[in-house]
């Protein structure tokens, strides 16, 4: 089993249950408390050299960011091979490791969320993430809705021409999911922006606000289609806020179909005032 089967583990999650026990496992084994801790971490740093690939951008880097976390756990390469290989052939404990390493991974990141988001909407710069919410979302066939939606407000750091970019990296989706946004602005009237994507990996949509004026409200939902029960993971949601770009602006005429508060249809060369 290879080193990226290590970090594949987790998307056999998808299908287990029952709950995490301490049942004698070898010595020679890495032991299921230990083991989902490596493996959280190792999904954490595959996540982390798909984000910055300038940094990690030759596989000798991302082999090194393993050794790296091998190491602080006094692992060899090894050590992971056989203890990957005994779980491979004891499936109930397998998945109980799989399961505790996605209770992990959720804590850290609800965590992180929490602290972020009473001040991300409020932060300052040309380029910030305020989304609020926790990072890594799990969708199943059981979840109370299939949709991800955000809603923010006009603070004082909003600016005209703002640009949102909504972002993931998605395991396990097997037909297309829906991106939508919507922006209000004075006047009642509104811009909006649909667009459909499939596959697993990073995907991503830009929403360009106009620059007349700033939107009074910000709001956008995900989709993801059900299909067959199937359990959708998203991980490292974002939307990053970028301030007004004029080489890249031209893309905003693209989402115009705008509307009073009457229902009325204005042509796309209608300007917001």
């Amino acid at each position: 089993m290879t080193e990226k089967s290590a970090v594949g583990i987790l998307l056999a999650a998808f299908v287990c249950g029952g709950l995490y026990s301490c049942r004698k496992v070898p010595e020679n084994v890495i032991q299921p408390e230990t083991m989902a801790q490596l493996l959280a971490e190792l999904n954490t740093g595959e996540a982390y050299a798909d984000a910055t690939r300038r940094e990690f951008s030759s596989e000798d880097d991302r082999k090194a960011l393993k050794q790296s976390i091998y190491d602080r756990y006094g692992l060899t390469q090894e050590d992971v091979d056989t203890s990957l290989s005994w779980y491979g052939h004891h499936i109930k404990e397998y998945v109980e490791v799989c399961d505790r390493s996605i209770e992990i991974l959720e804590h850290r990141l609800i965590e992180s969320g929490n602290r972020s988001a009473a001040n991300a909407l409020a932060m300052t710069g040309d380029s910030v993430d305020v989304w609020p919410f926790p990072r890594l979302l799990r969708v199943k066939p059981t979840s109370p809705t299939r949709t991800i939606s955000f809603n923010f407000r006009r603070d004082e750091n909003w600016e005209p021409g703002d640009i949102y970019t909504w972002r993931g990296k998605f395991h396990n989706l097997s037909s297309a999911a829906t991106w939508n946004i919507v922006a209000e602005y004075e006047g009642g009237k509104i811009e909006t922006l649909q667009t459909n994507f499939s596959g697993d990996g990073w995907q991503e949509v830009s929403f360009f606000t106009d620059t007349v004026g700033p939107a009074t409200r910000l709001y956008g939902s995900l989709t993801i289609p059900d299909k067959g029960g199937n359990y959708v993971v998203i991980d490292s949601l974002s939307v990053v806020r970028k301030r007004f770009n004029e080489i890249i602006f031209p893309q905003h005429y693209r989402q115009r179909r705008l509307y009073n508060i009457d229902g009325i249809l204005h042509s796309e060369a209608d300007s917001i005032s």
